[in-house]
């Protein structure tokens, strides 16, 4: 935190000096206006999109936690109110109308102006509280339809809330969480690798310099991983958004992931309203690779090969050739058993490598064209906290079902008696077996990899 704080100053030196990051924020302030805009104008009023109510949220959101960092308490104020209708209309306790997005697009011309003065590229001195009464009065539901200037004194109370009422910036930045959460929650924070992991000890320091934001405590003694992944438990009432908000003055947006504290063999995301489409090809290659892959491909092969094994070795067993093989002094296991296991261990982690691939391209179609993520988001979240360990524990489930499958085959084949009829229980005693095996299998495997007994 050094390169950002203060070291005098008449405040007592504790205050942060952020100016450095001005321009970043103007940027993406920039970028949101303008696609908050393009989704407003698209929206159907009618019938409007989940998604779209939700990306406008997160633009308006994102844009009032840098104003709020920065102390442009104009900018956070207006942004805090256009949140609270934005939210209502999302959780559907509102019905979205035209006077909504007329006051919505205004709101973003007005945005842009405040912005424009904090930049310092215009003098003009704007007053949005009678555009925050407006936006409030929507909010409340009291009315339908646009509402004009003197629209306060048809509700005079809602515009007093917005005046008299006028969030702080700290508390500008913390109510919406504190409103969606209702409480505190407990997360588990996540960052890097970075090239220098000391930076991770920047966000540590932002919890005790910045009043109500939460507690944290390290989960790594101050050291990365092997992976160089740093880890935090986080206390704290504020959102996801707002705590990457602030994160990202510090380390880059995509270093760090943040989900809920759970204790499991294998730890499951969870998601609240939508699933951070940043992490999306995390989520897609975890879960492929470690788990989706190996245990679903097993299951398919085990009930195509695995029933090929037992009814080829059943027929041979209730027509006597296998006992022709011990007259002739040939080993049946040997010659039958083995070749099989020997396949059954190599071929079916190549084909898991296959599955996985498959897989994943086939996320990343659905995901370009039926969720709107582009190419370069999708494979940056796929290549986000990925590990060549993944791979090899899917591989080492893919290898220990394979010989499961050769065996279960095997076994109940070399066992068949009663004819035809006997050879078709013999196959269907073999894919249960294998069946049940493999998800036996995929939980102590699960336990043991994820506990570094085969990974170090």
């Amino acid at each position: 935190m050094s390169e950002t704080t203060s070291s005098s100053g008449a405040s007592g030196g504790a205050d942060f000096d952020l100016t450095q990051f001005y321009q970043v924020f103007f940027e993406e302030a920039g970028e949101n206006l303008a696609n908050m805009e393009t989704l407003l104008l698209d929206l159907d009023v009618a019938a409007p999109d989940d998604e779209d109510l939700n990306a406008i949220f997160r633009c308006a959101h994102s844009i009032k936690g840098g104003a709020a960092t920065f102390g442009f308490q104009d900018v956070a104020d207006l942004t805090h109110v256009m949140e609270t209708l934005l939210d209502r209309l999302r959780r559907h306790e509102l019905a979205l109308h035209a006077g909504m997005v007329d006051v919505l697009l205004e709101s973003g011309d007005t945005l842009r102006g405040l912005l424009g003065r904090h930049k310092g590229i215009s003098d003009v001195v704007i007053d949005a509280s009678d555009l925050a009464g407006r936006i409030r009065v929507h909010a409340d539901g009291t009315v339908r339809g646009p509402v004009v200037a003197a629209a306060p004194a048809c509700d005079p109370a809602a515009a007093g809330a917005v005046l008299a009422g006028r969030p702080t910036t700290d508390s500008a930045a913390a109510q919406p969480a504190a409103e969606a959460a209702g409480g505190a929650r407990t997360l588990t924070i996540t960052i890097g690798p970075l090239d220098q992991p000391g930076l991770a000890d920047s966000l540590a320091e932002l919890f005790d310099e910045i009043p109500g934001l939460g507690s944290i405590e390290r989960l790594d003694d101050g050291k990365p991983d092997a992976a160089g992944l740093r880890r935090f438990k986080v206390s704290t009432a504020s959102s996801d958004d707002e705590l990457l908000d602030l994160f990202t003055f510090h380390v880059a947006r995509d270093r760090v992931a943040i989900a809920p504290w759970v204790a499991a063999v294998q730890a499951a995301y969870q998601f609240q309203d939508y699933v951070p489409m940043r992490y999306l090809g995390t989520v897609i290659g975890k879960s492929v690779v470690i788990e989706l892959g190996p245990v679903l491909t097993a299951l398919v092969v085990g009930g195509r090969v695995g029933a090929s094994i037992a009814a080829e070795l059943g027929t041979m067993k209730v027509t006597e050739q296998i006992d022709a093989l011990e007259t002739m002094a040939i080993d049946p296991i040997r010659y039958l058993v083995a070749p099989r296991l020997i396949a059954g261990l190599i071929m079916l982690p190549v084909v898991t490598i296959f599955a996985d691939f498959v897989a994943i391209l086939g996320s990343w179609v659905v995901a370009l064209v039926g969720l709107d993520v582009n190419t370069h988001t999708f494979f940056a979240g796929l290549k986000l906290f990925f590990h060549v360990s993944d791979v090899t524990s899917g591989l080492v489930k893919a290898l220990f079902f394979g010989g499961i499958i050769a065996l279960m085959g095997c076994f109940h084949g070399m066992r068949t008696e009663g004819g035809a009829e006997g050879v078709g229980i013999a196959t269907t005693k073999a894919v249960v077996s294998s069946c049940l095996l493999i998800l036996i299998t995929d939980y102590v495997l699960a336990s043991m990899l994820f506990r570094g007994i085969f990974m170090g």
